[in-house]
């Protein structure tokens, strides 16, 4: 079987899952575009191995935060010989070109939703009756967990035409990686202080400013924040720091590339995820896998998988504060988890429920 998925970049966090899917069937990865504004993966796609990789010609507008893609020459070349193809999000245009190419060629045309109800934009009709048209148009939908399947079915697709395939890393290379950089640190993390993380773009959504204030004033003497990441709102968290007084226990990292990330985890542990809006939060999933503690919002996607799992303190309106969350993690911290429950789903179980999916439909 020959599968084309089509995506915005090549994100590392899904090449461990697009390696085990090409050992399963005849894969290409189709990139709508190499980098985009927020993301810095520009040359993240020399290193996935195995997999066959295709570029688009497109035109990406960049809207907010998000870039639209529009097809600027045929599709046909990219979908030849395909038996089934992924498509990305129904917002660009060239998702809708790509549907109507691919079902001329007689493909088995899918869709691939991490959106929850709380993140989908644009509710608003015709805008809304468009997208429920595109969904309903496809053979099935894979989704990444309760959230993003509940979001399908609020389109009106059937429970037969979803199928839930949670978004998972690579957990036992990633700790191997971690607990190797781990070994390097003179002195553990923990042996004056605790160490909270916040990774991620600083833009508003995501809410740093709040973790900055949560830290002042639930951090003992020795305790430190560490924020990975750059945004907007890299000046005002500066400045912030300077007038909140924490100048030596906050530390801005700027952009910390993939090949240093695990280092980044090895030095920490709680992480602070307290988005409003979030369609997943890989970094709860990569702090998880590293045996860190994690305080995550309850609107981020991600919560719901993760909400009973061992570390998880959840942040919400009739939940605990983001401050209180942070404090109960610290006082409980007796150092990574040895074996995290997130380790039960992988890459290898998600590469066989896609290939159980395909061949379904192949066969109806």
């Amino acid at each position: 079987m020959r599968l084309v998925w089509f995506t915005n970049l090549a994100a590392p966090y899904r090449f461990p899952l697009w390696q085990a899917l090409g050992e399963r069937l005849d894969l290409t990865i189709a990139l709508l575009a190499q980098n985009e504004h927020n993301r810095h993966w520009a040359e993240s796609s020399k290193e996935l191995q195995g997999v066959r990789l295709d570029f688009l010609h497109t035109l990406g507008l960049r809207r907010g935060e998000a870039t639209h893609y529009f097809p600027v020459s045929s599709m046909a070349p990219h979908l030849r010989g395909a038996d089934a193809v992924i498509l990305p999000s129904w917002e660009h245009p060239i998702s809708w070109a790509l549907m109507r190419a691919a079902k001329r060629n007689g493909a088995r045309v899918y869709g691939f939703n991490e959106s929850t109800l709380m993140t989908q934009k644009y509710n608003a009709r015709p805008v809304s009756a468009a997208r429920a048209r595109f969904f309903r148009a496809l053979d099935g939908v894979f989704t990444v967990g309760q959230r993003s399947t509940e979001a399908m079915r609020f389109q009106g697709i059937e429970d037969d035409r979803i199928h839930e395939v949670k978004n998972c890393i690579d957990n036992a290379a990633w700790r191997e990686s971690v607990e190797q950089e781990r070994m390097k640190l003179a002195h553990p993390a923990s042996a004056a202080g605790h160490v909270f993380l916040f990774c991620g773009q600083l833009v508003d959504r995501k809410r740093p400013q709040s973790v900055l204030r949560a830290f002042r004033e639930v951090a003992s003497t020795d305790d430190k924040l560490v924020i990975a990441g750059d945004g907007p709102l890299s000046g005002s968290l500066q400045a912030a720091i300077e007038a909140l007084s924490l100048k030596g226990r906050v530390e801005m990292l700027g952009h910390v590339p993939q090949h240093r990330l695990a280092s980044l985890y090895a030095l920490g542990q709680t992480l602070v995820l307290p988005s409003r809006e979030e369609v997943w939060g890989f970094v709860a999933t990569e702090a998880l896998a590293a045996g860190l503690h994690a305080v995550i919002d309850e609107r981020v996607g991600c919560y719901s998988e993760y909400a009973n799992m061992a570390g998880v303190y959840g942040v919400g309106k009739h939940m605990l504060t983001l401050q209180t969350a942070m404090q109960k993690s610290r006082d409980s911290w007796a150092g990574p988890i040895a074996f995290p429950e997130i380790f039960a789903w992988g890459p290898n179980d998600a590469a066989a429920a896609i290939h159980r999916a395909l061949a379904r439909g192949n066969v109806q």
